[in-house]
């Protein structure tokens, strides 16, 4: 009897112990989830699974199986939202890159039409001073406007281009140079709507992004914390159980101490002891 009753303490504290290191592994877990570390949170699940199996707790196990999938799928859908990220990214280069390329191309072609129009020429000889200020005022607007461009401020930049035209309209520059202007504004407008559409893409993406990343917290923050309080239930539930093992086991040896007391009585003919003792 005392073999068995030793061998079910050591069982017991066994248990008992790897409970414990499986209610602080969750604990730890369970702040490793506030901070989005996915990877160190599976590696936990992992070993409390291992834990789990030791002491066979076979509904615990697969409920945390489901986590881990559930974790798992999380970390699948973070790598596929960081890659929609990467794309953004690149694409807004490229799209950089193509734009300032074109403002370029199209600033190139002012510069040639203005040299090369003979009508341009002619008013040059003809300008007057004041003009010719003006005129020098309106290719300084237009040389802003670029400067705004290369920090995306579109607005301002298009305004300088819109002064641009209205001086040198009013000096007298021909219309082919003034359209390549026009299409230079277009296209800074154009440039525009297409990063408020992108910034608000990218925007509902992060958003969405930041939804599904608190609702996932609260799911396995909650999974966590039932996980732990079914720990604690299961360990006063396993207490009580060897609390009552320990009284019956008790009673069974004060049984067995009678039996053999009136066995003795038997032997010395003390009958009426004896059965009393039975």
């Amino acid at each position: 009897q005392e073999i068995i009753i030793r061998e079910r303490e050591k069982e017991i504290a066994f248990r008992e112990k790897k409970k414990e290191e499986a209610f602080s592994l969750l604990n730890e877990a369970q702040k490793l989830v506030s901070v989005n570390n996915y990877d160190a949170v599976l590696e936990i699940y992992y070993r409390v699974l291992n834990l789990f199996a030791q002491i066979q707790w076979k509904e615990e196990i697969s409920i945390l199986k489901e986590a881990i999938q559930d974790i798992e799928e999380k970390r699948r859908q973070e790598i596929l939202f960081k890659q929609k990220q990467l794309q953004i990214a690149i694409k807004k280069e490229v799209d950089d890159k193509a734009f300032v390329e074109k403002i370029k191309y199209q600033r190139e072609r002012e510069k040639q039409d203005a040299l090369t129009d003979l009508e341009f020429i002619e008013k040059q000889k003809k300008i007057s001073a004041q003009n010719l200020t003006q005129q020098q005022e309106a290719f300084k607007m237009i040389e802003g406007g670029e400067n705004l461009l290369q920090v995306e401020k579109y607005d301002e930049a298009a305004k300088n281009y819109r002064k641009a035209i209205n001086i040198l309209k009013a000096i007298g520059w021909g219309t082919a140079y003034l359209k390549l202007l026009n299409e230079t504004i277009f296209t800074i407008q154009s440039r525009k709507l297409e990063k408020e559409k992108a910034t608000q893409i990218e925007f509902e993406l992060n958003l969405k992004h930041q939804k599904e990343e608190e609702q996932f917290q609260k799911k396995i923050s909650g999974y966590l914390k039932t996980e732990q309080e079914r720990i604690k239930a299961k360990q006063i539930q396993f207490q009580k159980r060897e609390e009552m093992l320990d009284i019956m086991e008790t009673r069974k040896s004060e049984a067995y101490s009678m039996m053999d007391k009136a066995e003795n009585l038997l032997d010395q003919g003390q009958y009426n002891e004896s059965i009393e003792n039975y």
